[in-house]
């Protein structure tokens, strides 16, 4: 992780690692989730008033954000 990329909060379970992490430098917060069963990965730049509602739900965050585009 660069400096630049300040790490918010961080949780895993049943193999599906959850991070929300900020970019100190444009102020961009992520969303990055990884399944280690299935292999599925993805990144998400999220509304940093929805970071934890993304946070807490990462699926059915990214199911409304590619559903909408």
């Amino acid at each position: 992780m660069t400096k630049d990329l300040i790490e918010l909060a961080e949780r895993s379970r049943d193999g599906v690692e959850v991070r929300l992490l900020w970019h100190r430098n444009g102020g961009e917060v992520v969303l990055r989730v990884a399944d280690d069963k299935t292999g599925e990965a993805f990144e998400l730049q999220i509304a940093p008033e929805r970071a934890m509602d993304a946070f807490r739900h990462p699926f059915v965050y990214a199911s409304s954000v590619r559903g909408a585009a």
